[in-house]
């Protein structure tokens, strides 16, 4: 069975940028024919239905995935966040170099040009890419992602540690089940003991069990992966704020932080973590420890949605913020969204803010506790 590619790039937007993306995409398309690879990109997808679903799925399925960096486009970088949180394999392409952002300058990159010169060099580049990949079985990490996964336990302690993590989960809910706890004599039975009881949950229990998940098919997603991210222990104080680190910003900042401790939660964001380390990793953890992510999605920073889409991947419950919706990538633009006015951030975002973290903090109560 052949294996399978897949490009996420620019597709343009006047019909010069079209036609030089359709281009660029024939070259890629040829090259991985040539290794006997199967290659497609998001607008070959003809059937009707959810084409972000199917675009999700293919950043997931492919053996291969290659990412245009070029221009800063926001749909490549969410559609990236998903494809390291889940799967090895992924080689990275831009036109300028000095416009990638910082979560990815530490990840080898190809550079090209457009002129027959440059396209040539930059073919045989990537050749030699798509060759060392295919040698490789299973791939090896490749984003800072999986470099920080394959850092961790041995995979019977990472599953050991999610079952932990689900057990809280359910105490913090109060329906955790005693024969659950007491059943310790294989991760097997711990895990039969995990799902009988949420199966002799009634309905309004199980939903508010699985309340905190925002999207179960990013778990089937998860589940069927050979290696992916895994949440660790969850801090249930803990909400991580993705924004652009702009002045402009601040006072945004603040009347979250604020919202939050009106709900005994407490908001952080990547610029005030004080310890040494890299950050990219720490950003990763700290989406991973949180019990919510809020995402700022205002100018459509590429950090922001490459950490946006890790963190959905994850399954980590996230909320979005924006000045201006209409300016949303197709990727999140059918996501619920608080709109808000910098002109009345205390008298709009943030009891807006508030009501839709209780929600989905707090589903059983009208005021945290």
């Amino acid at each position: 069975m052949k294996k399978n590619s897949f490009v996420i790039m620019p597709f343009g937007k006047s019909e010069t940028e079209k036609s030089v993306s359709k281009a660029i995409f024939a070259k890629i398309a040829s090259v991985a024919a040539k290794k006997g690879l199967l290659c497609r990109r998001a607008d070959d997808v003809l059937k009707p239905g959810n084409v972000i679903k199917e675009v999700v799925r293919d950043c997931h399925s492919a053996d291969i995935v290659i990412a245009d960096l070029t221009d800063q486009n926001p749909n490549v970088f969410y559609e990236l966040g998903v494809r390291h949180s889940l799967r090895a394999g992924t080689i990275l392409i831009t036109q300028k170099v000095e416009s990638v952002p910082f979560d990815l300058r530490g990840s080898r990159l190809i550079q090209y040009g457009t002129s027959f010169v440059d396209m040539d060099a930059f073919l045989n580049d990537l050749e030699q890419a798509l060759d060392q990949l295919l040698q490789q079985d299973p791939p090896e990490p490749d984003s800072p992602v999986l470099e920080l996964i394959s850092r961790f336990d041995a995979d019977r302690g990472a599953l050991q540690e999610r079952v932990e993590s689900l057990c809280a989960d359910l105490e913090r809910e109060r329906y955790r089940n005693d024969a659950l706890m007491a059943s310790q004599d294989s991760l097997a039975e711990r895990v039969s003991a995990l799902q009988k009881s949420l199966d002799g949950l009634t309905a309004e229990q199980r939903n508010a069990v699985l309340a905190a998940a925002k999207d179960t098919y990013y778990e089937e997603l998860r589940a069927s992966a050979p290696k992916h991210a895994t949440r660790r222990s969850v801090d249930p104080k803990s909400v991580f704020v993705l924004m652009p680190f702009r002045g402009e910003f601040d006072d945004v900042y603040l009347v979250i932080k604020d919202a939050l401790e009106s709900c005994n939660l407490a908001a952080f964001r990547a610029d005030e973590i004080a310890k040494p380390g890299r950050i990219t990793d720490q950003i990763m953890e700290a989406i991973s420890g949180s019990r919510l992510v809020i995402a700022d999605l205002t100018g459509n920073n590429p950090n922001v949605l490459w950490e946006l889409g890790y963190a959905q991947a994850l399954g980590v419950p996230t909320l979005i913020i924006n000045q201006n919706v209409e300016e949303s990538p197709f990727d999140v633009a059918e996501v619920r969204q608080i709109v808000y006015d910098r002109g009345r951030l205390t008298a709009d975002l943030r009891p807006r803010l508030r009501a839709a973290v209780q929600a989905i903090v707090f589903p059983n109560a009208t005021e945290s506790s």
